[in-house]
């Protein structure tokens, strides 16, 4: 009895129901599944499994109940739906009872280890891809109740066997009605034709008569040491050896490597490397939970551990350089990755689809992460890059100069958000967020997007079903790529800045969002002897008329209107980048001027120099402007002037000056009351300045 929670979903029509009565009940195996009820009797679970984050997808045997009660009334169960169990790895058959008729698109698409899937002698509709790349499965027998099959339905399956009267040109499986001896399968009795070995094999043997092998027909046969095909073979088709890890074969057939890992590699139980060098690693065929990759493999090739489904643990060797392509993609059961200093390069989709990775840690050696390395990691929890790369970062400095994580990859030279993760915190210093970069985070609820991000990539958030709420902090709408909101399955809002919804709707937001809706990001005030006045909402103010004594303060604040905003927020329109006060007509020194700034707000508090009325006049600059003291956090002054930093009160500290991604520029001891250090060489821009460890944002123009 297992006790998985699952998600089972369908679509009864074409389109998709109401979903007007979801329920969930349990099942004979013991998973829990999701049904919705369309018509008076009719029970379809609700679509896509993945709508809800906390669903674990069911493992081993799965019994689907031929019926179900709720509230009272009981409802046969008539299909099984789109997407229903779309890449359930770990799934090995399944009962499916004589009330389904319809299996529709997708269902069980990618269940690689499904291995037993009998359909219901009343079956009738079966729809496109319902089983695409189910290779596990030795063969499936087809009813002649059936009436229609879609698109490639049956894509890669080992043998499909079928006496109706459909047209199967478009099923796509390796064979139909197929001659089967042992883990082989052929066209005919003949022999001469092979078109699939089962994924169950771990050896085999080629007869003499065989002299043409069908594309795909090896796929997925992981467990296969090496392969030794007959040099009378003459005729290989495409990927016929897909992931295989070795084959060895001397004969006229052009197309090599048809798809295999290696062609006459160097075999080393479990692993076969490109030669007796041993230092490219490109083949596994064990069945441990945890691998150390023996020290001396410089790279790991493409797909070397593809699909290694018992694989949970992984050390690399200090040795490696290079993940290749897909080096460990569908590794479904991968949760701790031990990456060593010395590596460089993660190409692409080299974790892809480790759905059960829990922690990810690039050392600073890294300085290449492909597209797409770590997409379908949406269990990632912590995600750090050490803080000594060059290229890469996945922490930002407060304003009090602290590091802290965003669980993100970053890369520091462009501002590029490379991966996202369900937890991941986008920073003010990100100008664009990558392609897919958060593709399939499925857990994401809801999303800021600070004013810095300018171009969102194609697919960016395709399949973050369960987002709900995105708010922009920008007036400009960031330019999207293609697809960069698509497969939303629950309702959604955009929040903008006021008076930006024709621009967001122009830029072609609303095409992913049922609702835009303007609403203030931060509230400006002003407050005198325990008085406060609000100024307004997203709009800097440019005057306030007030009654003073000598010695009162002013304080002018900003402060974001939501629960958790970031200071990065109340720089949309600058209200950090204060460059005059006036009260009256005399200018108030900038360094007289206290500043605080925290994830929530930004104060700013002044003196008041003379009694009776006054008017006080704000003037805000485009860029950021120092001279501003924080006395009331540091206990000293700062600002910089002509090209130096100036502090006075701190003599006998330890000064660091950092960029704004943490990498150390110089260091120096303060000797002096007021102490100065020669920053005119450096690029303008914002920087940390730390005193004994107590930092604050800079700019230096």
């Amino acid at each position: 009895m297992k006790k998985v929670l699952f998600i089972l979903a369908a679509s009864f029509v074409m389109g998709q129901s109401a979903f007007a009565q979801v329920f969930s009940a349990a099942s004979p195996s013991g998973d829990t599944l999701y049904y919705d009820t369309v018509g008076g009797n009719a029970v379809v679970v609700a679509p896509f499994y993945n709508t809800w984050a906390d669903v674990t997808e069911p493992e081993g045997e799965l019994i689907i109940p031929a019926s179900v009660s709720w509230n009272g009334t009981t409802y046969p169960v008539t299909a099984i739906g789109r997407y229903a169990f779309t890449n359930c790895l770990n799934l090995t058959s399944v009962v499916i009872p004589e009330s389904v008729t319809k299996i529709d698109n997708m269902a069980f698409m990618g269940c690689m280890s499904l291995a037993f899937a009998p359909l219901p002698s009343t079956l009738r509709n079966i729809g496109y891809m319902a089983f695409q790349d189910c290779t596990g499965l030795p063969s499936v027998v087809v009813p002649d109740s059936v009436e229609s099959v879609g698109f490639n339905a049956f894509g890669h399956v080992k043998n499909v066997i079928y006496n109706g009267t459909l047209n199967t040109n478009s099923w796509r499986p390796c064979t139909l009605n197929g001659y089967v001896e042992g883990s082989l399968v052929y066209a005919d009795n003949s022999k001469t034709t092979l078109t699939a070995c089962l994924t169950s094999a771990t050896q085999v043997t080629l007869p003499a008569s065989v002299t043409a092998i069908g594309g795909y027909a090896f796929m997925d046969c992981i467990h296969l040491q090496t392969l030794e095909v007959p040099s009378t073979v003459d005729t290989i088709g495409t990927n016929a050896f897909y992931y295989v890890n070795n084959v060895v074969y001397s004969g006229s057939a052009t197309g090599s490597p048809w798809g295999a890992k290696t062609i006459g590699g160097y075999v080393e139980s479990p692993y076969v490397y490109a030669d007796d060098t041993k230092t490219t690693l490109t083949g596994y065929w064990g069945s441990a939970d945890s691998v150390a990759i023996p020290e001396g493999v410089t790279a790991i090739g493409a797909y070397a551990f593809t699909k290694t489904h018992s694989l949970s643990g992984l050390r690399l060797p200090s040795t490696l350089t290079t993940l290749g392509y897909g080096a460990f993609n569908y590794c479904a059961n991968l949760c701790h990755v031990t990456f060593n200093e010395g590596l460089q390069t993660i190409d692409t989709n080299a974790f892809y689809n480790c759905r059960n990775l829990r922690a990810i840690r690039i050392p600073a050696s890294v300085n290449h992460i492909a597209k797409y390395a770590f997409w379908g990691n949406f269990r990632a929890e912590s995600v750090v890059v050490d803080r000594e790369n060059p290229v890469y970062r996945s922490y930002e400095l407060d304003w009090g100069g602290v590091p802290h994580s965003l669980n993100a990859i970053i890369e520091r030279s462009t501002g590029t958000l490379v991966r996202g993760f369900a937890n991941t915190v986008i920073p003010s210093t990100v100008t664009t967020l990558y392609e897919n970069s958060f593709g399939g985070i499925r857990a994401r609820q809801s999303l800021d997007i600070p004013a810095s991000v300018t171009a969102i990539g194609k697919g960016t958030f395709e399949n973050c079903n369960r987002l709900a709420t995105v708010r922009c902090f920008g007036h400009e709408a960031p330019v999207l790529g293609e697809e960069a909101f698509s497969g939303q399955h629950v309702a959604t809002t955009l929040y903008v800045p006021l008076g930006c919804i024709a621009a967001y709707t122009e830029a072609g937001w609303a095409e992913y969002f049922d609702t835009i809706l303007e609403a203030p990001l931060y509230s400006i005030t002003v407050s005198h002897n325990g008085g406060m006045v609000t100024l307004g909402t997203n709009t800097l103010p440019q005057h306030y008329l007030f009654h003073g004594d000598l010695g009162d303060t002013l304080t002018l604040e900003a402060r974001s209107v939501f629960d958790e905003g970031t200071a990065a927020d109340l720089d949309i329109t600058g209200f950090n980048h204060l460059q005059h006060v006036y009260i009256d007509s005399v200018e108030v020194p900038l360094e007289s001027i206290h500043q605080v700034s925290t994830s929530m707000f930004i104060r700013y508090t002044l003196p008041v120099a003379y009694n009776g009325d006054h008017q006080v006049r704000f003037e805000f600059s485009d860029t950021p402007v120092v001279g501003i003291e924080n006395l009331e956090v540091m206990g000293y002054r700062l600002w910089v002037m002509d090209g130096r930093i100036v502090v006075e009160g701190a003599e006998g500290a330890t000064a660091a000056l950092y960029t704004v991604d943490g990498r150390q520029l110089s260091q120096w001891k303060v000797k002096s009351a007021k102490w100065t250090a020669n920053v005119s060489s450096l690029p303008t821009g914002v920087y940390i300045l730390s005193l004994d460890g107590n930092g604050r944002k800079i700019v230096i123009r």
